[in-house]
């Protein structure tokens, strides 16, 4: 069966058909999903019951190297780990997350992500993503220019994040991790550029004063709230497999009832 992609929003995603994830993909088929991520940046593979690890690693790497974790000790050992509010290993299991890049505060951020749903609970469960690029596109020549000109520290204590607001940097420990990003980052790949805009790991700036930084970054943030048509939803089920660039898209947990289980499998590509 031939590979297919069927569009899932205007702006952005795509559903997969035609990919045996049990089976070792040849170089064509691996192009052309890596072609499809670039095109579409986030793809869906929907109904693959008990994805096991291996074959959601080796998944992850066709499109890149695998990021291996240096802190986690959870089942996964280094090779990723579980957003779940019922295992002992799992992470930020429970409560609605505003929208980010992930690992922005490493010095060099996620490539991609992929989750893999085990458990989403009865009354539901979603995560909305944007294009960080259209953002940008958008903004008035003016904004696009003083972003350019700033950089943003990204720090991230899993104790003190306030998951929708941001990071208190008089609470962060000494061992948080943390590193300057770009506000507007340039793809080296496509110069395309996008909006890196996330107020909730945001503690300081380059070429802006602190707090004129932070009331920029809101009114960054407003502008984007308003643009609906770039958003994509997915509500999860079990068995989806979503992977994502980190890097031109922001991400956001929506609320959901934590007393149901909920539990999704990450991946990396660094």
């Amino acid at each position: 069966m031939p590979i297919r992609f069927d569009p899932l929003h205007p702006a952005l995603g795509a559903e997969v058909h035609g990919v045996n994830i049990h089976e070792p993909a040849d170089s064509a088929q691996r192009e052309l999903l890596r072609s499809a991520l670039g095109r579409y940046r986030l793809l869906l593979l929907r109904n693959r019951p008990n994805l096991d690890v291996s074959a959601q690693v080796a998944f992850t790497e066709m499109f890149g190297e695998l990021y291996v974790s240096r802190s986690y000790k959870g089942e996964m050992g280094d090779q990723g780990y579980y957003f779940s509010n019922t295992r002992a290993d799992g992470q930020l299991g429970t409560g609605e997350l505003s929208y980010h890049h992930d690992h922005l505060f490493l010095q060099r951020p996620a490539h991609a992500a992929v989750l893999y749903a085990i458990e989403i609970p009865e009354s539901g469960s979603a995560t909305k993503f944007r294009d960080a690029v259209e953002i940008f596109r958008r903004l008035p020549e003016a904004s696009q220019r003083r972003a350019q000109s700033i950089r943003c520290l990204h720090a991230l204590d899993y104790a003190t994040v306030t998951r929708t607001g941001h990071v208190d940097k008089l609470q962060l420990s000494p061992k948080a991790l943390r590193n300057w990003q770009p506000l507007a980052w340039q793809d080296p790949a496509s110069g395309n550029t996008a909006l890196w805009m996330v107020p909730l790991t945001t503690v300081d700036f380059e070429g802006i004063e602190v707090g004129e930084g932070h009331a920029f970054l809101n009114q960054l943030w407003q502008l984007a709230e308003a643009m609906v048509d770039i958003e994509y939803t997915h509500h999860w089920r079990v068995g989806d497999l979503l992977i994502w660039d980190n890097r031109l898209l922001s991400h956001a947990r929506l609320p959901f009832n934590d007393h149901e289980p909920r539990t999704l499998r990450r991946t990396t590509v660094s």
